[in-house]
């Protein structure tokens, strides 16, 4: 089992180092920051999971993740902002229409559904919550395609986000 993750990362190693970078930063960002502060940081988690996946051939999921990158940014410039949020709404739709596999393709949009709401329309605590349930959606599409590194970043990102979430309800009272 070790030879092979070792022969997937020399297949392709710079991909890999930037999908283990970008899983340590959403890692930090998710048990640390807040609003605005993890929304930037989530840009660049954005940026480098986009190039990963460019490096892998993995097109559709870089365009998502590039398309994630202006959202996350217009859900900072234009919060609350119900129309803009339709929109983006909109676009992932077409993304999935473009790239729908199966049913099990509605796992990632209906994440991104809930990415673009609570990035858009909530802030803390709520933020959190939902970006667990973002995180679940992840992981169980990854799981159902038995992705185990897939499956495995999204099991650290699910106990961060608790972790996250019990830290900041703490504070809060």
């Amino acid at each position: 089992m070790l030879d092979q993750l070792i022969n997937l990362f020399l297949e392709n190693p710079l991909a890999q180092f930037i999908w283990i970078l970008a899983l340590i930063i959403n890692i930090y960002v998710t048990i640390y920051l807040k609003n605005n502060k993890f929304i930037y940081w989530i840009i660049i988690t954005s940026i480098a999971w986009g190039i990963h996946f460019l490096l892998m051939s993995l097109f559709s999921w870089a365009l998502i993740n590039f398309i994630d990158i202006i959202k996350n940014y217009a859900s900072i410039r234009f919060k609350n902002n119900k129309n803009m949020m339709y929109f983006f709404i909109f676009i992932y739709f077409i993304v999935w229409i473009f790239f729908y596999k199966d049913i099990y393709s509605l796992l990632p949009v209906l994440a991104s559904f809930i990415w673009i709401y609570s990035f858009f329309l909530l802030e803390w605590i709520k933020l959190k919550i939902w970006y667990f349930f973002v995180v679940v959606c992840w992981f169980l599409y990854w799981y159902i395609w038995k992705s185990i590194g897939w499956a495995t970043a999204d099991w650290f990102l699910m106990i961060s986000s608790i972790i996250w979430i019990v830290k900041d309800l703490k504070i809060r009272k």
